[in-house]
């Protein structure tokens, strides 16, 4: 009996647990095998499962990790931050330990999205730390990269330059020569902030011989683009113009920012006449950054502002700051539904928890009432078979009876006769 129901209760289990992924399992084979040639078209399709957490753990899991993968490529949010979590708990169990660290960077990533950084930070750590003990230096070194960012956001100087180094450190030993050179130009980034100019330059420079050799336009623009920026500040002008220009020259995919640089360095030069050709030749130009515009509106006042033209310059800055505040607005309203779009998932989240629980309990209801069926129906049979068996008995002992009436039947007249 007791084999009988927790064979039922088992087979009841699998049948209501398992569910048909076959749609959602395809697209994911199809998104992995889009995501290095064409990963805006594999984002999509990851993005097309809405639904992600009725999804088994360990599918759950491998979406998390190309989502991620395929967010990071066409600049777009990571996974949301429960799912990660599940993720995480899986590969813990079940992945390698590259896959470990690789989700935990992603959901340190997802907590600083949603302004969690203290747990941002503690998943970064614990990331590192699996990255470290498994000799994962390259992911070792972006999650370095990203705890430094971190340590930029809160304004902390020292702790931002260490990781930055240390993703240096890493990515030296990973090979990775691309990420090499950009981590420098990080660290020179952050002592330029600090008025280090000259080591920041040191950095750079050697940043600049690395991505020489390593044909790849948008890391020679980046490097180019902090060495026009650092000669800048250290008032060298012709080598200042010299790298924006080599900027411009390898990498047309985000001109603005550089012709901009170009027209501030005229501007400071003196130059007003170059430096509204460069801000002219900004405007025209595709940008991808929002802050282009409202950066080159302020520009043109301060150029008009040291051409004595006031009233223009007043009338510019005016539409600086109404375009100012329409981005502020337009980012608040953005974070307003970026908050709202999570905060409805985290209720989807407890609903769809709240109906599991409603239908686990259903289920053990059922499972409750079929057992007491079962045992109700069991104890029907053993009386009756007991029952049976009592009938059996009598009716054997009736006729050993019989039988023996019989033969004292037969003996009796055999007696009878001899008298």
């Amino acid at each position: 009996m007791k084999n009988i129901l927790c064979l039922l209760i088992l087979t009841i289990t699998l049948l209501t647990s398992c569910r048909n992924e076959s749609t959602e399992r395809q697209l994911i084979n199809d998104a992995e095998a889009l995501l290095e040639t064409k990963p805006d078209s594999a984002y999509l399709l990851l993005d097309s499962i809405t639904m992600a957490d009725n999804l088994s753990d360990k599918l759950l899991a491998r979406w998390c990790m190309l989502y991620g993968k395929a967010a990071d490529k066409v600049f777009k949010d990571m996974p949301y931050v429960p799912q990660l979590v599940r993720a995480r708990t899986w590969y813990e169990k079940h992945g390698t330990p590259y896959e470990q660290a690789q989700i935990g960077l992603f959901l340190g990533r997802s907590y600083v999205e949603d302004r969690e950084y203290t747990k941002a930070m503690d998943a970064y750590a614990q990331a590192l730390e699996v990255a470290e003990r498994s000799k994962e230096y390259n992911v070792a070194g972006y999650i370095c990269s990203y705890m430094g960012d971190l340590y930029d956001l809160k304004g902390f100087f020292q702790e931002t330059f260490d990781k930055y180094n240390q993703s240096v450190d890493y990515f030296l030993k990973a090979d990775n020569k691309r990420s090499y050179a950009l981590a420098q130009k990080f660290m020179a980034r952050t002592l330029a902030f600090e008025d280090s100019c000259s080591l920041a330059l040191d950095y750079l420079l050697k940043a600049d011989s690395i991505v020489a050799g390593l044909q790849d336009s948008s890391a020679i623009s980046a490097i180019a683009n902090g060495l026009g920026n650092i000669y800048g500040m250290l008032g060298d002008t012709a080598k200042a113009e010299m790298y924006h220009l080599k900027s411009l020259e390898v990498d047309s995919l985000e001109m603005g920012p550089s012709y901009l640089a170009l027209s501030e360095l005229y501007m400071d030069m003196g130059n007003l006449e170059k430096a509204r050709l460069y801000l002219d030749k900004s405007r025209r130009m595709p940008v991808t950054n929002s802050n282009t515009p409202i950066t080159s509106l302020y520009m043109e006042h301060e150029i008009e502002k040291r051409s004595s033209n006031m009233e223009q310059a007043l009338s510019i800055l005016e539409q600086y700051v109404e375009k100012a505040d329409s981005i502020h607005n337009a980012t608040i309203h953005l974070d307003v539904l970026d908050a709202e779009k999570r905060y409805n998932h985290v209720v989807l989240l407890n609903e769809n928890a709240r109906l599991h629980n409603n239908n686990l309990m259903a289920l053990i209801i059922i499972v409750i009432f079929i057992g007491i069926g079962l045992l109700l129906c069991l104890i029907v049979l053993y009386y009756n078979n007991r029952k049976n068996k009592m009938l059996y008995a009598q009716e054997v002992k009736l006729k050993e009876n019989e039988e023996k009436i019989v033969t004292l039947s037969y003996e009796l007249e055999k007696k009878e006769k001899r008298d």
